[in-house]
């Protein structure tokens, strides 16, 4: 009987640390859901962000374009008004 009792004794330890790895496991898990969640809300934003980017930088290319023909829409007033004086000097 003595042994019996023992063996039962041990089984039903074995039967608590199996229940506790059993929880442990769960909570793992639902970290594990946690984090992924996080990583995907993370990716989402990181999306958003990298578009939001790329918008402002072909903003800027056009600006940087536009900008590169303002001297010349500067200068022909003062050129086509020079020859213009020019050509009335000349009169």
């Amino acid at each position: 009987m003595c042994e019996k009792q023992k063996r039962i004794e041990e089984l039903e330890k074995e039967n608590a640390e199996l229940y506790q790895t059993l929880s442990n496991t769960y909570k793992l898990n639902a970290e594990g859901r946690k984090f992924e969640a996080e990583r995907e809300k993370l990716n989402a934003e990181e999306q958003k962000f990298e578009a939001e980017r790329e918008r402002l930088l072909i903003d800027t290319m056009k600006m940087v374009r536009d900008i590169k023909y303002q001297p010349i829409l500067l200068i022909t007033p003062l050129v086509v008004s020079l020859i213009a004086l020019v050509a009335a000097i000349a009169k």
